[in-house]
């Protein structure tokens, strides 16, 4: 698990050095929400994506200005957009002295409000269609030394993959859970009529191709041998009701 950077951030322009100062409790998911709104054309700063389609991808800098702790977000953000545009206001993106979020509390009323506003809203498939090409061939931008240094050794911790108690764990969990109806109908559902590709077919065979299957139990035997007695038991009361009738 990755670890979240609190702090105050940067959007540099490499080519006139104009910045675009922000603020966050998770700097690295911040920065995706800025590069898929000036991928896609949308994003809030106008001058800022303006520049962005003008100059590319490659023109601009992300980088942190400094870790803070949460409380202090608002009041250092706008401390350093102040003391920016204080040398030379033409030079920062920022549209107003202090336009984040970060750190802000909703009040219950306001939670629970956004909660009922979410619910149940579905994507298009127009609009899942442009969310993905925008996300397609998205390429991390360069860290800067501050993030670097934090994430030295993490590589080495996702050659690990998941421990054995983490394996065990999740394998506990799975053993005795049991499917209701509803839950089955909608697997049932969202199944029917799927077509498999030829390239899925093929990695199925293959996966199960020389594969050996544990005999089963004394009482597994006796459990599908009585199923069968009641299946057959049932049919042939059926064809009896009938030719009564």
């Amino acid at each position: 698990m990755r670890k979240q950077i609190c702090g105050i951030y940067s959007i540099i322009n490499k080519i006139d050095n104009r910045v675009y100062i922000g603020s966050s409790t998770d700097i690295i998911r911040r920065w995706g929400v800025h590069r898929t709104s000036l991928r896609a054309g949308k994003h809030h700063a106008k001058a800022l994506q303006r520049d962005w389609s003008l100059y590319g991808e490659d023109a601009f800098e992300f980088s942190v200005i400094e870790e803070i702790d949460r409380a202090c977000l608002r009041d250092r953000e706008y401390s350093c957009i102040q003391q920016r545009q204080s040398v030379d206001r033409s030079y920062g993106y920022n549209s107003t002295h202090n336009t984040s979020t970060g750190g802000r509390t909703c009040s219950p009323e306001t939670a629970e409000l956004i909660s009922k506003a979410l619910t149940g809203r579905k994507i298009s498939p127009e609009v899942r269609l442009k969310m993905g090409a925008v996300r397609r061939g998205c390429k991390f931008p360069e860290l800067g030394e501050t993030l670097r240094r934090l994430w030295a050794n993490e590589p080495e911790r996702w050659k690990r993959g998941r421990s054995l108690e983490v394996r065990a764990k999740q394998r506990a969990a799975k053993l005795g859970r049991k499917l209701t109806e509803e839950w089955r109908a909608k697997i049932s559902q969202s199944l029917r009529g799927k077509v498999r590709s030829e390239e899925h077919r093929a990695n199925l065979s293959a996966a199960i191709t020389g594969k050996k299957y544990p005999s089963p139990s004394t009482e597994t035997l006796a459990k599908r041998s009585l199923s069968l007695k009641a299946a057959w038991e049932r049919r042939r009361q059926k064809l009896f009701q009938h030719l009564v009738s």
